[in-house]
């Protein structure tokens, strides 16, 4: 049955974004039928436009005659993979959907305080004591000399 591969029903469909429909159609058992069609926006009486429907690019009817299943043999030569399409599994590396490659790096951790970073002398800690302690009490700056 056909009803397996029927995707998911869109109530909605922006009219502006689509412009090629290919339909493929199965008639009986062992028929089938690919048209590809153009999408033509048409002026109409009410706000949404007329849809018409071209044939353009390729038009084939297929049908299956052929319900009988090779050898073991012929079969496992026909769906041998040449060495070059098998992955090698590498660590750390992962490809998406696409064949997009990506791949992790793994680094110590750093020393954040022994490494020479530019010292700002706002964030520099103020040794407390003596001085330092009554200032911040009393809230009064040291005057220059």
């Amino acid at each position: 049955s056909c009803a397996q591969f029927r995707g998911p029903e869109v109530p909605k469909v922006n009219l502006a974004g689509l412009d090629h429909a290919i339909v493929i159609t199965a008639h009986g058992d062992k028929k089938l039928s690919w048209r590809s069609y153009f999408v033509q926006l048409k002026k109409s009486g009410s706000r949404k436009p007329r849809v018409e429907l071209v044939e353009c690019g390729p038009r084939m009817d297929w049908e299956v005659r052929r319900t009988q299943w090779a050898s073991a043999d012929v079969r496992k030569a026909a769906t041998k993979k040449p060495k070059e399409a098998k992955l090698q599994l590498k660590k750390n590396i992962e490809l998406d959907s696409i064949g997009h490659q990506y791949g992790r790096v793994h680094m110590t951790r750093q020393d954040v305080d022994s490494m020479a970073l530019r010292k700002y002398k706002g964030l520099r800690k103020r040794p407390t004591g003596g001085d330092g302690e009554q200032r911040a009490k009393s809230g009064k700056k040291r005057q220059k000399r």
